[in-house]
């Protein structure tokens, strides 16, 4: 719902003057909750996927990302022989903080292990387009960027002056309330926005065990552990199948790992 302070209205040059002067102050003194759907893909012939969600917590120079884990999930398409497999996870979260130009993040790869990543704040080049519609009552415009190995459509709103956005995606004038990649494979649609009034709230990054890495060295230990994780189902598929049978199964993976940032070729 947009800020109550726009339905002010602007009675002379004086008063617009102080207005002007104020605004930025009570934009910046209060923290924000963004949260984000983010349907999932892999819905089967019978079966819908589901949604999970996301939060983006704002104030000031700092922000707190938050995808909320999900539970288990397994589907299977005999038609087209794939099994879609999703495993618990926790809450992955990212923790940036402009002041020092720094990204920590907490991710589990696809076999349980965990990481508390720092670097630098990803400084995207966006294209801005001309298009404009209104989300959740804000006017936004469109944008379009490429971020390790996707290329991102992203809608932000200049009435909400944060260089912020979800996930990883950030450094438009104003805040980005839907953002998806061109394989529609990563998606944020806006689900809400709440002002938190009480000045009092902090944001931090939460308290995590975790091995603490740069981010090289978690991006080539989830597509190891990606593989092993495939082979892991693979071969227990396999096993199965032959058991059930005098028959011989060969299983291969099909396609890359849907990773939101993938190896360039």
């Amino acid at each position: 719902m947009p800020l109550p302070i726009y339905n002010l209205l602007i009675m002379n040059k004086l008063t617009f003057s102080i207005f002007s002067w104020i605004l930025p102050f009570f934009i910046f003194s209060q923290s924000y909750e963004i949260q984000y759907a983010q349907p999932q893909g892999f819905a089967t012939s019978t079966e819908e996927g589901f949604t999970r969600y996301s939060t983006l917590k704002l104030k000031q120079n700092k922000s707190l990302f938050i995808l909320h884990g999900t539970a288990g999930f397994d589907s299977a398409n005999e038609e087209r022989q794939e099994l879609t497999v999703v495993t618990a996870e926790p809450d992955r979260w990212y923790f940036m903080d402009r002041s020092m130009g720094l990204l920590h993040s907490f991710e589990q790869t696809m076999i349980g292990n965990t990481f508390q990543i720092t670097e630098e704040i990803p400084k995207l080049v966006w294209e801005i387009s001309d298009n404009e519609k209104i989300i959740g009552g804000f006017s936004c415009k469109q944008a379009f960027t490429s971020f390790r190995g996707r290329e991102y459509e992203s809608w932000y709103a200049p009435s909400l002056p944060f260089p912020n956005g979800p996930w990883k995606l950030n450094g438009l004038p104003g805040l980005i309330l839907e953002a998806k990649d061109k394989e529609s494979e990563v998606v944020f649609q806006f689900y809400s926005f709440q002002v938190i009034l009480d000045t009092s709230v902090r944001i931090d990054a939460p308290s995590c065990e975790a091995r603490k890495v740069p981010f090289a060295t978690f991006f080539d230990a989830q597509y190891k552990d990606g593989e092993k994780f495939y082979q892991f189902i693979a071969d227990k598929m396999k096993r199965n199948l032959e058991r059930s049978g005098n028959i011989h199964v060969e299983m291969k993976q099909s396609g890359a790992p849907r990773f939101w940032e993938r190896k360039l070729p």
